[in-house]
């Protein structure tokens, strides 16, 4: 009889608790929805790019969906903008992400106000070269985060974008503030985190550019499971 109950134990009990033991472990990492958002050409999509080379470099993820297989439409490609938000799914290790990159051309920004998606916090991109910094930013910024309130998007992340390209950090402290004061203007917390980095120096295999987006991805796991 106890050698019945071992062979059952050994060929049926053990394999189905050593599976949900797996499955536990497996799905034991809280799960999230977020997006890249921003105005075009901030660097939303080499962003997501970035993402990809670094997970890829400590064995979190398996291949990099290239940049023009994100942007596959013709008109994407021909434009160089995205129009439909493409997705990908990744982990860091501690949260598992679906992740929207979503146009930031303003003819598609109601792409993010219209998404049927319920995101639970987005990175807002924001280029920091002074020729993306003109004179209408403002607006462009304004009209993002008026669409991102509309979409219901209550946490943000802010990564500041080709600091590669900014020799003075005044610069860049300067605009981190001015983007401070929009974030209060539309409701966001005064402890919203801003990170500074360049996503094609990351994509590149820059180290100093990777260590900025694993400080992304360490702040965006602390912040969007913040209760």
């Amino acid at each position: 009889m106890k050698k019945l109950i071992l062979i059952v134990f050994c060929t049926v009990l053990f394999p189905v608790l050593t599976f949900a033991q797996k499955n536990t472990a497996r799905h034991k990492n809280p799960h999230l929805t977020i997006g890249t958002i921003g105005s075009v050409d901030t660097g939303k999509t080499t962003l997501v790019c970035a993402i990809q080379t670094v997970l890829c470099k400590v064995g979190l993820r398996d291949e990099i969906i290239p940049f023009d297989d994100l942007d596959d439409l013709p008109e994407e490609r021909e434009r160089g903008i995205t129009i439909v938000p493409s997705v990908i799914n990744y982990s860091t290790g501690k949260v598992d992400y679906t992740h929207y990159d979503f146009p930031g051309h303003e003819d598609y920004l109601f792409e993010m106000k219209n998404s049927k998606v319920k995101l639970d916090g987005a990175i807002l991109v924001v280029a920091g070269t002074d020729d993306n910094w003109d004179k209408d930013w403002k607006v462009k910024m304004k009209n993002v985060l008026k669409m991102a309130r509309e979409a219901k998007i209550d946490m943000l992340v802010v990564f500041i974008n080709k600091c590669d390209m900014i020799d003075d950090i005044q610069i860049l402290d300067n605009k981190e503030k001015e983007i401070r004061v929009l974030l209060s203007q539309y409701g966001y917390s005064r402890d919203t985190p801003v990170v500074r980095g360049s996503a094609l120096g990351a994509y590149n295999g820059v180290e100093k550019w990777m260590d900025g987006i694993r400080i992304l991805l360490n702040t965006c796991d602390a912040w969007f499971t913040k209760e």
